[in-house]
């Protein structure tokens, strides 16, 4: 899953994460950038309806406990690994030791470029990127689930209309090796659109 800065690939897979939650599948979301708080935090705003200051308040409210009990309800759940450093190998292996205790049937990263590099010898950065992908595909088709990653595009995607997977920050490598490439995009918006109760869901600019 591919896009720009602020253009929300982050949310995206969180969104996607607890729709599969929802539907009884036992999801891994690995994220190497925001904290395990930030992502709880993130969902609960994103379910309430509240300001993530609100959440952060610490305040308890009835909305507060709507919505946790609605989580509760999931017949699957989402089980969040912060792992900044980690290489794709070491993420691999934590999804295939909690795969075998059948709590990962959907894996998650956020987002490849965070991901550490392990490279052979003579690899450029390129070639190292393309591995990474591969090595998530790879489990992906020996542990029979899917892996769903994010990825930044590089600052050339800008100048065009229409993004494709060869906007993908490090080289052409990473959409070569997935199965599919999804690029995400939006319109930049001049006027601020609230929802009916009066919650900000498009921001300017």
């Amino acid at each position: 899953v591919a896009g720009g800065s602020g253009i929300g690939k982050t949310t995206f897979l969180e969104c996607c994460a607890e729709h599969w939650a929802r539907q009884g599948y036992r999801v891994v979301f690995y994220h190497l950038e925001l904290s395990h708080q930030m992502m709880v935090d993130r969902r609960m705003a994103r379910l309430s309806g509240l300001s993530l200051r609100e959440i952060e308040s610490g305040a308890v409210t009835d909305k507060v406990d709507r919505t946790l009990a609605e989580m509760r309800r999931y017949s699957g759940g989402i089980t969040y690994v912060h792992c900044p450093g980690w290489t794709a190998s070491r993420i691999v292996a934590n999804a295939r030791q909690l795969h075998a205790k059948g709590l990962c049937d959907v894996a998650m990263v956020d987002y490849l470029q965070k991901v550490t590099l392990a490279y052979r010898h003579g690899q450029n950065k390129a070639d190292a990127l393309g591995d990474c992908a591969e090595t998530f595909k790879i489990a992906g088709e020996q542990m029979g689930i899917a892996w769903m990653v994010g990825s930044q595009f590089n600052r050339q995607a800008n100048q065009y209309t229409r993004k494709t997977g060869e906007f993908i920050r490090g080289s052409g490598e990473p959409h070569e090796k997935a199965n599919l490439v999804l690029t995400l995009d939006r319109e930049i918006c001049d006027v601020e659109r609230q929802d009916e109760h009066g919650h900000v869901i498009t921001a300017v600019g």
